[in-house]
């Protein structure tokens, strides 16, 4: 449990603090100054009180007009820079004083050195390489673990320094006031590079791909930063208590609507033994033979073709050019750490990697992103434990035919590669949405989660993974605020919505019924919500699409739609007593087992047949105490074990094509009472995987 979890649960009506140990090093003896310490301050008092040593910072502060801010009740963790901290800025910087800093970078000094999400003691900082929450410009800074002191026994007592400037002064350090904590830094704390495209300009090591976006003019595309148009104050009503199910959720709007984008970069090195080139050839002959190497692997009737390289080379800015589209399959239209790429929340890791399947920048094409867990998806020659790759198909079941190793995506973050709108990882090899990929990497299952469709949710900080969350309050001054969200119609891009309907998600909690913790919920006060949203796209072909959910007696009735055309007859998910299962003929399946017996295979295909799909043998939600991300304790609930979290067939043998824009709606057939439909997950199912005759191996139950 962090110290946030444990803050929150101190906190109760009022804030105290009391007795907490932190740790600087590890095996030493707690002494009588690693203790927090409670001043009974606002941050604001706390900064300008004459007693410490923050008086040009308070100034700063001012000339940035979040004083006022820090005077009010809320969770803020302050990175604050000593008075001595600051002269150095000053004169680093050419500035007489204070007042001659531009208000802009006041601005950015203070949004840089302040968490507005949380409280976060120095041993939170501990073993980490990024934030796990972003600062209030929503970046993550770095964090290295430097050495401050060696104590009496010879031990080094270690500190933490951020986006390689200030360090924390651990003798001044833990400092908890009304609203937060503080921790002073020996230096201003410098913000991330500026935009992505240009901090990915500075590293050579990057060279030709950087040359790469650059000649395509996807550069140009990278440097959104936030939505000017998206007016907070204008939805701000719709904030509110929404019922959900047994309990009472308060929503919040996003205050605001930023941009954001991942790159993953083939390493100069990588690239020109790929293309058979020497260190002598220049970046031009190599940017040719990366053309032409896209051109081999770009064969669909999406792509435009040449009929010569010059000709190709001349025209790259064109988004069917074979290298242009390449170049977009390496970039992702959000932006979030690494570890935010897959998730282990609810998952039973002793069965599954976790894996999420995300739409690139390349529109129509997307990717799969995997971290191995599983000992039979690596080994100790190519692979180890926690290795996160792209489009990778490698495990015992599959065949020597089907195995693709993809391409492993380095552990660098921090400062090094991140800008104010993304940030960059190494790859070790070029990746492409060829056929090999189609017929190899989307030959299975896909399951997404629904917060994958909506970038929105990363590049907002609105997606987490702490999951154990507890309820915001409806103060929005107190409590956790952006555990849940609600959507005004055009925050989320692909999405239409009518005017009476509510789009909510459920911030990650293990201990949902809900794939990966969260959830989306449709409702209306007025009975009636229509929403259509963009399906992932997947190779053309022939497929099954299925919807995964919670019956609950508290929920509704809706209309499912693929393309504008209704698929069947509504979904009512209000269901959740035995009757349910005896109508269908629902059983539990067996724990933990790849196979089932007779008995339960004969009922599995009675059930696919009436369109029902019991939920997944390897995801669980937490009942109760002994329990641990990644591992189903005993007091867990197999989904596969229960009726209510089941999949529905939306539709079967139909055909998705890759070369179009595939939609699904829901409206709403019964909703009175703020009644909700729950989504959770969409499972898009090729029919080499779902249409085996009886005499067939099924589709496995994970």
């Amino acid at each position: 449990m962090t110290l946030l979890d444990r803050f929150k649960i101190w906190m109760g009506a009022s804030l105290v603090v009391v007795g907490t140990a932190f740790t600087v090093s590890c095996g030493d003896d707690m002494t009588d100054d690693s203790y927090y310490t409670f001043t009974g301050e606002m941050l604001s008092d706390y900064l300008q009180n004459p007693e410490h040593d923050f008086t040009q910072f308070a100034e700063i502060v001012k000339r940035a007009g979040k004083m006022d801010l820090f005077s009010a009740y809320g969770t803020y963790t302050c990175l604050a820079p000593t008075d001595s901290a600051v002269s150095l800025f000053l004169e680093e910087h050419g500035y007489a004083s204070v007042d001659d800093i531009p208000t802009e970078i006041c601005d950015t000094i203070v949004c840089t050195s302040v968490f507005a999400n949380g409280v976060y003691s120095t041993v939170d900082f501990s073993g980490i390489t990024s934030t796990s929450a972003p600062n209030m410009l929503n970046n993550y800074l770095q964090v290295d673990e430097v050495m401050d002191d060696v104590d009496e026994y010879g031990d080094t007592i270690y500190t933490y320094r951020f986006n390689e400037s200030g360090s924390i002064i651990l003798q001044m350090a833990n400092d908890s006031v009304e609203n937060g904590m503080v921790h002073p830094v020996d230096e201003v704390i410098m913000a991330s590079a500026g935009e992505l495209p240009d901090l990915m300009a500075k590293d050579s090591t990057v060279s030709i791909y950087s040359l790469a976006l650059r000649s395509c003019g996807i550069d140009r595309k990278l440097r959104l930063l936030k939505d000017p148009s998206w007016n907070w104050d204008e939805h701000v009503d719709r904030e509110n208590l929404y019922h959900s199910d047994n309990h009472d959720n308060w929503c919040h709007v996003p205050e605001e609507r930023r941009y954001g984008f991942i790159a993953f970069m083939v390493p100069d090195s990588i690239v020109r033994e790929k293309l058979g080139l020497d260190a002598t050839a220049d970046n031009s002959t190599a940017l040719e033979k990366l053309y032409e190497y896209a051109v081999s692997h770009y064969t669909d009737n999406l792509t435009k073709k040449y009929a010569s390289t010059a000709e190709g080379m001349a025209d790259l800015e064109d988004e069917h050019n074979p290298l242009n589209r390449m170049m977009c399959y390496h970039l992702l239209p959000f932006n979030t750490t690494r570890e935010m790429l897959t998730t282990i929340c609810t998952l039973d890791t002793r069965l599954v990697n976790p894996v999420e399947w995300y739409r690139t920048m390349d529109e129509m094409s997307t990717l799969k992103m995997e971290t191995l867990k599983l000992r039979s998806t690596y080994d100790n020659s190519d692979t180890k434990m926690n290795d996160l790759f792209i489009n990778r198909n490698y495990n015992d079941g599959t065949s020597e035919t089907q195995k693709m190793r993809g391409a492993r995506v380095s552990t660098m973050s921090g400062i090094k590669n991140a800008a104010a709108n993304g940030r960059y990882f190494y790859i070790d090899d070029i990746i492409a949405y060829d056929d090999e990929t189609k017929e190899k990497v989307f030959n299975t299952r896909i399951r997404v989660d629904l917060y994958n469709l909506f970038p929105e949710l990363f590049s907002n900080n609105i997606r987490k993974q702490d999951t154990w969350t507890y309820y915001a309050s409806t103060d929005k001054t107190k409590g956790i605020p952006g555990e849940n969200f609600i959507f005004p119609i055009g925050y989320l891009d692909n999405v239409d919505m009518n005017a009476d309907g509510d789009f909510i998600y459920q911030g990650a909690r293990n201990w949902y019924w809900s794939y990966e913790g969260d959830e989306f919920n449709l409702r209306s006060d007025n009975n009636s919500y229509d929403i259509t949203f963009r399906l992932p796209n997947v190779p053309t072909g022939t497929y099954q699409v299925r919807m995964g959910f919670c019956l609950i007696p508290s929920r509704g009735i809706g209309q499912f739609y693929l393309d504008g055309k209704p698929q069947g007859i509504p979904l009512d998910m209000r269901s959740n007593d035995d009757t349910w299962a005896t109508k269908y003929g629902w059983k539990a399946l067996s724990s933990y087992s790849a196979s089932q017996s007779e008995e339960k295979e004969a009922m599995k295909k009675n059930l696919h047949n009436q369109g029902w799909y019991h939920g997944p043998l390897s995801v669980f939600s937490m009942a109760g105490s002994g329990h641990k991300d990644g591992q189903l304790s005993s007091k867990g609930d197999i989904f596969s074990n229960q009726h209510r979290t089941i999949r529905r067939v939306i539709a079967s043998n139909y055909t998705l094509s890759e070369e179009k824009i595939h939609t699904m709606r829901i409206k709403s057939v019964l909703a009175l009472g703020g009644a909700e439909l729950m989504i959770d997950y969409i499972e898009i199912v090729p029919k080499s995987v779902y249409g085996v005759d009886t005499d067939g191996k099924g589709e496995d139950d994970y």
